[in-house]
């Protein structure tokens, strides 16, 4: 999703049946050769439940959020799930980790509310949600998905920004801006304090004497603005 190549969604059922993965989309897309593989980090013991885990293999990277919900209604007391998102090996996930755990969030709630994923019925309701999630974060990189009157996913891909180069004390930094957008109070003071220095001519060092500011301090405040 998101430009992470091909992917689907897998969502392992409740506890007491053994993990499985009973729907996915595309269908059949996770073999069982790979499943058993990676089924420890799918349906995972109590101390990795409700964390973001990302598992390498067979080609494919699976990213994830295991959640149990316990209660006596359920078989062995726990309800286990995990609907998570499957993309080639080498794609950057970084992505879809928040829309993983806001996924995870999403059907809890709606578990608790109405046993949306307990209900055999309900719960079919899952493949083409898990249909239209895949389309539209991979075609628009974001959704927004009506469930029921009071329940609605709003998800988009925030793209991970690369990080910023080196500052060296001979760089010269130049606004590419006007330079009056820059000044207001939300910077940090170091930031505030060289920015009168920052002209096109004056190089990290010279802003660093001048306006009385450790060199290192001022090399990471340019480097923020980049």
């Amino acid at each position: 999703a998101g430009g992470a190549g091909r992917a689907g969604a897998r969502q392992p059922g409740e506890a007491g049946a053994g993990p499985s993965v009973p729907l996915q989309v595309p269908e059949d897309f996770i073999s069982r050769e790979l499943f058993d593989t990676i089924q420890v980090y799918v349906i995972t013991k109590p101390e990795l439940q409700n964390k973001l885990i990302t598992v390498t293999a067979m080609e494919k990277k699976l990213i994830g959020c295991p959640v149990c919900i316990e209660h006596k209604k359920y078989s062995r007391n726990a309800l286990l799930f995990n609907l998570g998102f499957v993309c080639d090996a080498r794609a950057k996930a970084c992505a879809l980790e928040p829309i993983v755990k806001k996924l995870a969030g999403y059907l809890t709630t709606l578990e608790l509310e109405s046993g949306f994923i307990s209900n055999e019925e309900s719960k079919q309701k899952l493949v083409p949600i898990m249909t239209i999630l895949l389309e539209e974060l991979n075609a628009k990189g974001k959704c927004t998905l009506p469930i029921d009157e009071s329940n609605t996913i709003h998800l988009k891909v925030i793209e991970q920004r690369p990080d910023p180069p080196i500052v060296q004390e001979y760089d010269v930094p130049v606004f590419t801006q006007d330079k009056d957008d820059f000044f207001n109070s939300q910077w940090d003071l170091t930031t505030q304090q060289i920015l009168p220095y920052i002209d096109g001519f004056r190089h990290v060092q010279k802003i660093s004497a001048e306006a009385d500011v450790e060199l290192n301090l001022v090399r990471i405040a340019v480097q923020n603005l980049l």
